[in-house]
């Protein structure tokens, strides 16, 4: 049966703000880093556009304010983030690149925001909310996809008109649940309990474990493409994970956040191993001589499968260590500066990764 003291921690209505959060956080970023490419990449010499990615460094303005943003600008933030989600899908590449941008701007600053102001309230209830709600996040970017043949249907085709609904359902949220975005002790919200390092560390640990999920597990179709294993399987493998983790984290949420640090470490090895010697054995190895052109697929032995489908079965511990940093970032109890210092640090450790 399900712990009555864990299960009265999970609130609907904030995970269902969060779930939309870290969706459109998701959604904005595919069409901000496409549009970066598409002008990136158009010629010999850099476009102006390219000043775009400057939107990845807005924490900076976090900085000009040591005792937070003001609760109706956080507010705002919030409702400016949704509504650039409804309209950058009806624009052009130039308009959608930067509207998206100001959505993944938005998301920089909210997310270091909330984290800020739920530090001073009850962290295990946002730790586990936190939780489920990303891997709903997941869930739905993965199934947009797969409905609308490995293209998410709120983006591109003849139902981007769902964008507005979405974005609309995550305004009502935003403002019946506004609470959330009020600090509980505002004689507090200066402290800080750690060190600036230990903050930036735990903020670069959040945003790569969001960018992990970024770069594969949102799009199963990708993984289909680049091992070339059948999207079925994967499809069935990944959703089979993503279920039994979320019946771990509802039913039994102790189990996975009380986990012993040496088994978090083991599970984090085996997950990364089994995605490095992947990455490896599908390499293609360009050759010299342009003769040699065009190159076909090679051959690849049986384990690769095996590798695949463990590594897919293995990488729930990226949600876990996302809930896991989220929960020791709330412990510090972190200055609004220094929040605004190491997300600032993570949008540079972004920004090289998408652009690597």
């Amino acid at each position: 049966m399900t712990d009555t003291h864990d299960a009265d921690r999970f609130h609907p209505r904030l995970i269902a703000m969060f779930s939309l959060l870290y969706l459109f956080a998701f959604q904005l970023l595919v069409d901000y880093v496409e549009g970066i490419y598409a002008f990136g990449l158009a010629g010999t010499s850099i476009p102006p556009e390219i000043i775009a990615v400057l939107l990845f460094f807005s924490p900076l303005l976090m900085l000009a304010f040591r005792r937070g943003l003001p609760s109706s600008v956080i507010i705002f933030t919030a409702l400016l983030f949704a509504v650039c989600r409804a309209i950058e899908v009806m624009l052009p590449t130039l308009g959608r690149m930067l509207v998206a941008g100001i959505g993944v701007a938005c998301f920089m600053v909210l997310l270091p925001s909330l984290i800020w102001l739920q530090s001073r309230g009850d962290r295990k209830k946002m730790v586990l909310n936190q939780g489920v709600s990303l891997v709903l996040a997941v869930s739905m970017a993965v199934m947009m996809r797969v409905v609308n043949s490995s293209l998410d249907f709120t983006t591109d085709g003849s139902l981007r008109w769902a964008s507005f609904l979405l974005a609309l359902a995550l305004c009502v949220l935003i403002l019946w649940q506004r609470d959330e975005f009020l600090p509980a002790d505002s004689r507090s919200i200066t402290g800080s309990k750690a060190g600036s390092s230990r903050v930036t560390a735990l903020a670069l640990g959040i945003m790569a474990a969001l960018l992990m999920l970024y770069f594969a597990f949102t799009a199963p179709n990708l993984i289909e493409r680049w091992t070339g294993e059948n999207y079925l399987l994967i499809l069935a493998v990944l959703s089979s994970t993503l279920i039994i983790f979320s019946a771990v984290l509802f039913f039994r949420p102790a189990w996975l956040l009380g986990l012993h640090p040496v088994l978090v470490w083991v599970w984090n090895l085996a997950f990364v191993t089994g995605l490095v010697v992947t990455i490896y054995l599908h390499q293609t190895v360009f050759p010299r001589d342009p003769g040699a052109y065009p190159l076909y697929a090679g051959q690849v032995s049986g384990w690769s499968t095996v590798l695949v489908l463990g590594t897919l079965i293995l990488f729930p511990v990226v949600l876990l260590d996302f809930m896991l940093y989220y929960r020791e970032l709330l412990a510090a109890r972190p200055s609004y500066r220094q929040l605004g210092a190491g997300f600032s640090i993570a949008a540079l450790f972004v920004l090289g990764m998408v652009l690597s």
